[in-house]
């Protein structure tokens, strides 16, 4: 067998929605964008915020600053790329989910980890920095930092995360929360995957468009990851 009935040789995780929530990021890239505009037309920043909050609960994604800048008739050139640069590069105040820290604890000393992820690097490190996290992992691949910046679902950023770790792709586990690109990726990649599905994440709603796309299991959070990646292996060693 590629690994024993309890342990992979590596797992990769996902960052966002799945080590912690992204929601916190998202409100908080919010506050500081309202903060910072309210300076720039004289309105009340708790105003702006709301508005902005209040669109992300409804489930507005991508052009949410057009929309509030459209809503203030502020059609300053530059001012879009400004917030949208405000919102990147703001100073995270973000937790790592509670379960996290003591299962990345428990997990290095079993198995190799790594982590792989969309989104802008800086964005991404920031992210990393705040959650204190980085240091967990032996191999951190962000697809924005490789040659092509190829993002999932390309199997390239697992494939780069694994040759760092060393470990074949039959011998590793991605867990992730994103059915949209992030579980075909793991399987056009030949790894094996698990989704965490959050009731807060952002996209706990969707359902896997087809059996590509879909998880090998599914957890709603981490507590009970290892018992599930053991369950998962001697699965795959029947």
């Amino acid at each position: 067998m590629s690994r024993n009935a309890l342990h992979w040789h590596a797992v990769l995780f996902d960052l966002d929605d799945t080590l912690y929530l992204e929601r916190d990021f998202v409100l908080g890239g919010f506050r500081a964008v309202a903060a910072w505009l309210a300076g720039e037309c004289g309105q009340d920043p708790e105003e702006l915020n709301s508005l902005l909050a209040g669109w992300f609960e409804q489930g507005v994604r991508g052009n949410t600053f057009n929309m509030l800048l459209q809503r203030l008739s502020l059609r300053r050139e530059g001012l879009l790329e400004q917030l949208v640069g405000l919102y990147r590069e703001h100073e995270p105040r973000i937790s790592p989910s509670p379960e996290v820290p003591v299962l990345l604890a428990g997990l290095e000393k079993k198995c190799a980890l790594g982590l792989v992820s969309d989104g802008y690097s800086r964005t991404q490190r920031r992210k990393l920095k705040a959650l204190g996290l980085a240091d967990r992992f032996r191999a951190m691949v962000i697809s924005d930092e490789l040659p092509d910046k190829a993002r999932k679902p390309s199997p390239r950023p697992f494939w780069a995360a694994l040759e760092g770790l060393g470990v074949a792709p039959e011998n590793a586990v991605y867990v992730a929360d994103n059915p949209e690109k992030d579980f075909v990726g793991a399987r056009r990649a030949g790894l094996a995957s698990v989704r965490v599905r959050r009731p807060q994440g952002i996209y706990s709603h969707l359902e896997p468009v087809d059996r590509v796309h879909e998880p090998d299991l599914e957890v709603a959070d981490l507590v009970e990851l290892e018992r599930v990646l053991a369950a998962l292996a001697a699965s795959r060693s029947t």
